[in-house]
């Protein structure tokens, strides 16, 4: 193959976006785009995480301080990916907007971290979380029988649903995108619609209604909180609203990219703001901080609470429409930053063959199944989260750092993102402050991250100083 440089040619052309290669279909239009993003944010993380915040909250200013703070360094993220999106609507994503800002050692580097930690991270603790929310209802007894050990690993019913729930999502990502699409119309509208009207009727109910099994410590502003990590409720507001840049990982499958990438990442993005607006105000409203604080899922106990077990399975499986809906689409995202890096020759070159059939990167999307499905036996949702979080923002700030990149070389994006350069200055300024609080609470988390992607870049950079038969 060609020589590899790090310094990477643009288009020769700056105001002209990237064309896609012929072998993408555009399938995918502004519903489908919008379900997408929603299906990637919106899922069980919205009822996991509310109790690592209120543990490091004193009332009501510092709960909703967390999720205002995470919601306005999401919107400077999601229009500065935005940008970046419309700028090269190809498949790759981050990947491929780092190679084209730092070279290919850095892209690379990013890739390789990303696949193992982040998308796959994701992918098992949203499997993961979808069992842990099963196990508290009703249903939860099933899922604790033994079935087998492998490797000294005990294997329970648990692992095995969370594994069924990887394989599938990644089977429906094989047979076709638009099949994904489709079905993230249905996972995702519905629950959405339910998350919406329960948080209405919680707050309509909340001045009149007073709910023995939830309140017993008294009046919500005098709860006394169980003490826990600002860097942990950051990194766990930043996960739950994480997910906005999906489509820039398919931007090779997005009907007029210059159109629609913009409109489905910041309309996906506010919608999830609304709902999570009336469900944490619905939390607060209900839950007094200190019982929330040692909650584990505070939707099914409000539903338990208010209709009984049989309305809290209920929303359960609402919910694992939602988890399915985020699988689909990580799983669709993770195996597209595979095939940008097969095609630049930086993993197995099979992984960029496009399945002339269904239009998807099959190999790509069956291994990133198999290493997901190693990490589901192997971890817990909170331990899935607090992994991939800390790398997760550090990758993010390489990403929207690009812009200024790209704006000095003089590239116009069809869409471009408004306050520059204070948006992408606010994003990064805020990531790298979580970060900072995450070296004292979390240190070995972060340091695992900064020292894996040093070594990736090391190990990249010497692949291209061997000349193009290695690289």
């Amino acid at each position: 193959m060609a020589h590899l440089t790090a310094a990477i040619e643009v288009d020769a052309r700056p105001s002209t976006p990237e064309a896609a290669p012929s072998a993408e279909r555009r399938t995918l239009g502004l519903g489908a785009c919008t379900a997408l993003v929603l299906g990637n944010i919106v899922g069980v993380g919205i009822f996991l995480t509310p109790a690592e915040v209120a543990r490091a909250s004193s009332g009501a200013l510092g709960y909703f301080g967390f999720w205002v703070l995470g919601a306005l360094i999401s919107i400077a993220g999601a229009m500065v990916t935005a940008e970046l999106g419309t700028l090269f609507p190809r498949a790759g994503g981050d990947y491929l907007f780092l190679d084209k800002a730092y070279g290919r050692p850095v892209a690379a580097a990013w890739g390789t971290l990303s696949l193992l930690a982040t998308f796959a991270g994701s992918v098992a603790a949203l499997a993961v979380g979808g069992v842990e929310t099963l196990e508290a209802t009703s249903f939860g007894h099933v899922f604790s029988y033994g079935v087998l050990s492998l490797a000294g690993v005990a294997i329970d019913v648990g692992d095995l649903t969370a594994l069924s729930l990887v394989m599938v999502s990644t089977w429906a990502n094989v047979r076709s995108v638009s099949l994904v699409g489709r079905l993230q119309l249905l996972f995702t509208w519905i629950p959405i619609a339910i998350y919406c009207l329960v948080g209405l009727g919680c707050l309509i109910w909340a001045a009149d209604v007073t709910i023995p099994s939830i309140s017993a410590t008294g009046s919500l502003a005098q709860t006394d909180v169980v003490e826990g990590s600002v860097a942990a409720a950051f990194s766990s507001v930043f996960f739950t609203y994480a997910g906005w840049n999906v489509l820039t990982y398919v931007g090779g499958d997005v009907k007029q990219p210059e159109r629609t990438l913009p409109r489905g990442i910041v309309g996906g993005l506010f919608v999830t703001l609304v709902v999570y607006l009336l469900l944490n105000t619905a939390f607060y409203a209900l839950i007094p901080l200190d019982v929330m604080a040692g909650e584990r899922n505070t939707g099914v106990m409000l539903a338990r609470a208010f209709v009984g077990d049989a309305g809290a399975d209920a929303f359960a499986l609402f919910m694992l429409l939602l988890i399915i809906a985020g699988l689909n689409v990580t799983v669709m995202a993770g195996s597209r930053v595979a095939l940008a890096m097969g095609r630049h020759g930086y993993l197995w070159g099979g992984l960029a063959k496009i399945d002339s059939d269904s239009g998807t990167p099959t190999a790509a999307l069956w291994i990133q199944g198999a290493w997901c499905g190693l990490l589901v036996l192997t971890g817990s949702f909170s331990l899935l989260v607090t992994w991939t979080g800390a790398v997760m923002i550090l990758l993010s700030l390489f990403t929207v750092g690009s812009v200024f990149i790209f704006r000095r070389r003089g590239l116009k994006a069809p869409y471009r993102s408004p306050a520059y350069p204070w948006l992408p200055l606010f994003y990064i300024a805020t990531g790298a402050g979580i970060l900072g609080l995450g070296v004292v609470a979390e240190a070995g988390y972060l340091l695992f991250g900064v020292g894996a992607f040093v070594v990736l870049v090391l190990i990249h950079g010497l692949r291209l100083r061997r000349g193009p038969s290695e690289a």
